[in-house]
This record gives C-alpha cells, sequence and structure tokens, in this order.
C-alpha cells in the first residue's frame, strides 16, 4: 500500500508542476480586452446609428477597474464623463453606479423633480478614475436603497443600497448614484429608482 501511495503522490506533484509551468507560461495571456472609455462611447454611437437590426439594440459595458466586489472605491469618473461628453449624444444611455452619499445629499437637496448641478464621484483617489465631475440635470428619483433582488447571484434576498438617487443630465444620460458601495448584480437595482 505505501508504494501506491508514493507513486499517487509522485504523479501528482508531476501533474501539478506540469500544470503550474503552463500558468507560469501563459501569465501575460488575456482574453479580456479592455478599451478607453472613449473607444467604448465611440463603439455604442457606432450601434445606435447602425441601420442594421443586427447590431442595434443594448451594449452593456463593465468598468472593471473600479469594481467594488474586489473592493475598490465605486466612484470613478472616467467612463461617465465621455459618456456625458459624446458628440453626438448617446440615447437611452444609462451609467449604474457611482457610490458618492454627498452627492446624493446633494439631490435630496435639490429635490425630485427640479434641476441642479451636482459633483459627482472622483473623492477618494481622483488619480485612479478620475476628479469629482460636475453634472447639471434633473433628479428623477430618490428611494431608500432597499430593493427585493430577483436576479440569479442573490435572487430573493432583500438589498440595502443606502440612500439612492437617479439623475438625468442634460444630454440625457441617466445616473445612478448610491450611498452604500456594491457592484452591480441585479436589474432590480436600476428597476429601484425607476
Amino acid at each position: 500500500v505505501k508504494g501506491k501511495e508514493e507513486a499517487a503522490l509522485a504523479i501528482a506533484k508531476a501533474v501539478t508542476e506540469s500544470f503550474m509551468d503552463y500558468v507560469w507560461e501563459t501569465r501575460s495571456f488575456t482574453s479580456v480586452k479592455h478599451m478607453e472609455p472613449c473607444d467604448l462611447v465611440a463603439l455604442a454611437q457606432a450601434r445606435q446609428s447602425s441601420r442594421a437590426p443586427e447590431t442595434r439594440g443594448m451594449l452593456l459595458a463593465a468598468e472593471v477597474t473600479d469594481n467594488p466586489g474586489s473592493g475598490h472605491y465605486g466612484d470613478a469618473t472616467n467612463v461617465l464623463r465621455c459618456m456625458l461628453e459624446a458628440s453626438p449624444p448617446l440615447v437611452q444611455a444609462a451609467f449604474y453606479a457611482i457610490c458618492d452619499p454627498e452627492a446624493v445629499a446633494s439631490g435630496v437637496s435639490i429635490g425630485v423633480g427640479n434641476a441642479g448641478e451636482i459633483f459627482l464621484g472622483g473623492r477618494h483617489d481622483p488619480t485612479a478614475g478620475g476628479p469629482p465631475l460636475p453634472i447639471r440635470g434633473r433628479v428623477v428619483s430618490v428611494t431608500d436603497g432597499h430593493f427585493l433582488s430577483k436576479g440569479p447571484v442573490v435572487g430573493g434576498t432583500w438589498q440595502n443600497l443606502g440612500l439612492s438617487m437617479l439623475f438625468r443630465a442634460e444630454c440625457g444620460v441617466e445616473v445612478c448614484i448610491i450611498s452604500n458601495n456594491a457592484q452591480a448584480l441585479d436589474l432590480s437595482q436600476m428597476r429601484s429608482l425607476g
């Protein structure tokens, strides 16, 4: 029996070493294609202006460098800045979400249905994702941030994003702003804001 255990251990070590060699040799390979924020906006504009039905529709992009799920601040503004400055403007565009309790408080002061200016994001480390962004627009809704998740990740549980707001920038881009930092896991997060 001891000989069989030693032989199995030797095989396991060989497989492990072989796997680790492969991991090391391919360490720079990635299948993820990162885009610059303004390139992403250009892609969205091309999809919106296309006459071919197969290229129209929703484009979903993730800001992977500022994902709260991996411990980031969730207040980067670079992608949103490009969306807001797009020419021609993006149509039916939404940004979810920036964690900024101060901006939500400003929106509450402005009042639902009223127009005003907020300063959004970039409060923790502007060098990481862009400085605070001044945005003029209208407060569409304010909620307490509680919603019932219906998605596959945390479906059936109540979530709390803290005081939250939907702000429609003058250019038409809708921005979801939350007070409790969290990554996007469920469309119910956006639906809860209208």
